[in-house]
């Protein structure tokens, strides 16, 4: 449970519940803002502390808080039933405890570390205080975004998430939750876009089975995990026939004439993309999920030496020759310069774009001059807006994809120009976080 929320006792019960704390009497935090791990030394003894990149948790227990409705206040002075603790007898276990704590977090912290002069300490921390916040929030085996509204497990951000997790040393953690997410999929193939205590989600967002197959072959590049990967082969298997079944729906005949030929060979639209979901498009940020699925279903057969690799393979350019027509003719009947965010809209849209760079890998593939206009018009509406020409009341963090972006183009002053604008939204230079949605 986050800092304010104690009026959210049963959610955090029944958290409790689903890893088997059944009995323990709840417990209530509250956030204290400060340096991680080495300011711990500061809190006031009044429980256990638990602390992550940016924060220490103060848990207070049930004699610390009002009584609940209807139960009679407990005897002020008293010791819970069965311990009695001598002078300084308390202090000494909370301190031990704390130091256990200190300990732990600092091995999480530390299998990957990364030295920068003074002046980009701002990158480090905030790096390590991301990291923590990921490991806070993970629930079991589930990674989360975050806690409350958050407070289920989407393969979107899960796959993406992992990635950071397994560059930072965390494979154990990224093994744990391939093999939980795998156990949603359904008998047909599709990967489900989101995992919650009720179960999987069955809203189809089409992108979710080609971040699935990725997240098990990036385990694999990193870990070397050969018996994993033979472990998920049927998960990824079953996720390519459905794939392939969903494009199939747009090759039939009526997608090869007229205004519907920029549909052929996609998949079908969805809401995965959030901007799209008052009205479903065909939406190529699944397409480049898509491509993705394919092109690492062909390395995993191929890895492991199935008979799948070539059709695989040729999935893979088939997917991929149909997705980049399908662009070229939306940019040229709509009669704009930039790699278009869905067909039926043709709409700027470079945040959703990154994809197709990373972890798409398709920069080196796409026509040179569109994708460049795409982030070189990205760049120069974003320094508007920073140096105040272009009035704006928010934006989302999901920019910063931007930056990676920049970087792999070779526009490194750029990147650095971007980071300065997006730190300023900070919401406490010691949190070390980005909002969802940073206001003006």
């Amino acid at each position: 449970m986050r800092g304010g929320d104690l009026n959210n006792r049963n959610e955090f019960e029944s958290r409790h519940q689903r890893h088997g704390r059944v009995g323990r009497e709840p417990v209530f935090a509250h956030i204290v803002p400060c340096d991680p791990i080495q300011s711990c030394r500061n809190m006031h003894l009044c429980g256990v502390c638990r602390h992550g990149s940016d924060r220490i948790v103060r848990f207070k227990s049930r004699c610390d808080l009002a009584p609940r409705p209807g139960a009679a206040p407990e005897p002020a002075g008293v010791n819970a039933p069965g311990l009695t603790l001598l002078p300084g007898q308390g202090e000494r276990a909370v301190s031990s405890h704390l130091e256990r704590t200190t300990a732990e977090w600092r091995q999480k912290m530390g299998p990957v570390s990364i030295t920068l002069p003074p002046s980009a300490a701002r990158y480090t921390q905030t790096m390590r205080a991301q990291l923590a916040d990921i490991l806070i929030n993970r629930d079991g085996p589930a990674i989360q975004p975050g806690s409350r509204s958050y407070s289920r497990s989407w393969i979107r951000d899960g796959s993406l998430t992992s990635t950071a997790l397994l560059r930072l040393g965390h494979d154990q953690d990224v093994k744990e939750f391939i093999d939980w997410f795998a156990g949603y999929q359904y008998d047909n193939g599709k990967v489900p876009c989101c995992v919650d205590e009720h179960g999987a989600t069955p809203v189809p967002e089409n992108d979710s089975h080609g971040e699935f197959i990725y997240l098990v072959a990036e385990y694999y590049r990193h870990t070397g995990d050969k018996a994993e990967l033979e472990k998920m082969w049927p998960h990824v298997a079953k996720a390519v026939a459905y794939m392939d079944s969903l494009r199939h729906q747009r090759m039939t005949a009526q997608y090869t004439v007229g205004a519907n030929k920029p549909f052929f060979g996609l998949l079908p639209e969805s809401i995965s993309h959030e901007g799209y979901s008052a009205k479903p498009v065909h939406s190529y940020w699944d397409d480049f999920f898509a491509l993705r699925g394919f092109k690492d279903a062909a390395f995993i057969a191929k890895e492991l030496g199935k008979p799948e690799a070539n059709d695989f393979a040729q999935m893979r350019n088939s997917f991929r020759g149909n997705l980049f027509e399908s662009i070229r003719q939306v940019v040229i009947t709509r009669k704009i310069d930039f790699i278009p965010g869905s067909v039926e809209l043709a709409d700027f849209d470079p945040t959703s774009t990154t994809i197709a760079v990373t972890p798409g890998g398709e920069a080196g593939r796409l026509p040179g001059p569109l994708l460049n206009r795409t982030f070189d018009k990205y760049f120069q509406e974003a320094r508007q807006r920073a140096l105040g020409v272009k009035a704006w009341d928010a934006y989302t963090p999901y920019e910063l994809r931007n930056v990676g972006v920049e970087v792999q183009l070779g526009q490194r002053a750029r990147a650095h120009e971007l980071l300065d604008f997006f730190f300023q939204g900070q919401r406490i230079k010691l949190r070390s976080q980005h909002r969802n949605l940073a206001a003006h």
